[in-house]
């Protein structure tokens, strides 16, 4: 009877070790598993780079961020905010953006999806934009893919 009783625990005790701690393990999807491998390596060693150089800011190898002068981080940021308002102007709201996943293809790490995005109103809302021309390089093609597809943003 006590060894009925102290078993109950541990059998639970145990069912929540297996569904948290060992959690990848017991996925069946290969896919989602393999991603979560590649999610952690892409990561291992990870130190920010979009902190500004001169803004006040030290990031030690740790992570952990050392904030020594607030009135040059608010001057930084002013500087940051004035340059991400001329980037726009001068590429009037066009930007590429990307979305990617796993690949299913054998020897294939990643599927990425490119396209073009217009923030506000300009030149690809208006309709103005006839095609994109796309050249990523000889690992991904030997010369550049043109799209003309507006419907799509010009999706490579």
């Amino acid at each position: 009877m006590i060894s009925a009783i102290a078993f109950v625990p541990l059998f639970l005790a145990g069912v929540f070790l297996m569904q948290t701690v060992f959690r990848k393990e017991f996925q069946d999807d290969p896919f989602y598993s393999e991603w979560l491998k590649r999610q952690e390596e892409t990561f291992e060693d990870f130190a920010p780079e979009n902190v500004p150089v001169n803004s006040g800011i030290n990031v030690n190898i740790s992570g952990s961020a050392n904030i020594t002068a607030g009135r040059d981080i608010a001057i930084a940021e002013e500087d940051l905010e004035t340059m991400r308002i001329k980037s726009y102007e001068d590429k009037t709201g066009l930007f590429l953006v990307h979305t990617w996943r796993p690949s299913f293809t054998p020897d294939q790490v990643a599927d990425i999806v490119i396209w073009l995005q217009q923030h506000g109103e300009g030149p690809l809302s208006n309709g103005n934009v006839e095609k994109v021309e796309y050249q990523l390089g000889p690992k991904f093609f030997k010369q550049s893919k043109v799209k003309t597809n507006q419907s799509d943003s010009f999706r490579l």
